[in-house]
């Protein structure tokens, strides 16, 4: 914030310190009263650079500059929470956005690393992390019999629980409270 009143006091008590010394140590009182009269003038200099700085406004100019810069800053963090709709949420629906939000950002890479995409997060006592694979650029059409279910493929249900592995390391919390679907 440029030359505080702090910083001023601090400036003009080392000086004073400085010139008593050399007045202490110097040798012969004849030039002492010129000594003393020069001090005199530093010490109202010093006491002029704070003056000047508010009379010509160049203190003023900075401290509205980082007020604006600073409005700046809540202007744009306002129309992020209107964007995010948070208003709008109680405090526990906020907590529990936020939340999944977190949750959703910590995993979103390993999912997509074994080729799925987080849909939803449902937070209960268990955490249930909701999946579908990713969109393939190529389709691939398999055979559809009709009147036959198929239950989740081995190497499905072996990959879900390794994302569940992964998920809980990640998260830091016990396989038991956590339970890995994939939407069909």
């Amino acid at each position: 914030m440029g030359y505080t009143f702090l910083e001023f006091m601090k400036r003009t008590g080392i000086f004073l310190i400085c010139a008593e010394s050399i007045l202490h140590f110097m040798p012969g009182s004849s030039y002492q009263k010129y000594v003393k009269v020069l001090i005199g003038i530093m010490v109202l200099a010093q006491f002029l650079i704070p003056l000047k700085a508010v009379i010509t406004g160049t203190e003023k100019a900075e401290i509205e500059q980082q007020i604006a810069a600073f409005q700046q800053i809540i202007e744009r963090q306002s129309v992020e929470m209107q964007s995010t709709d948070m208003w709008s949420l109680s405090n526990d629906d906020r907590i529990e956005k936020g939340t999944k939000d977190e949750i959703k950002s910590r995993l979103n890479n390993i999912a997509a690393e074994k080729g799925y995409m987080i849909d939803d997060i449902i937070i209960d006592k268990i955490i249930y992390v909701i999946l579908s694979e990713k969109q393939a650029t190529s389709i691939n059409i398999q055979e559809i019999k009709l009147d036959q279910r198929q239950e989740n493929k081995p190497e499905e249900k072996e990959e879900l629980l390794e994302l569940k592995e992964l998920f809980c390391k990640k998260l830091g919390i016990e396989e038991e409270y956590l339970e890995v679907a994939a939407n069909d």
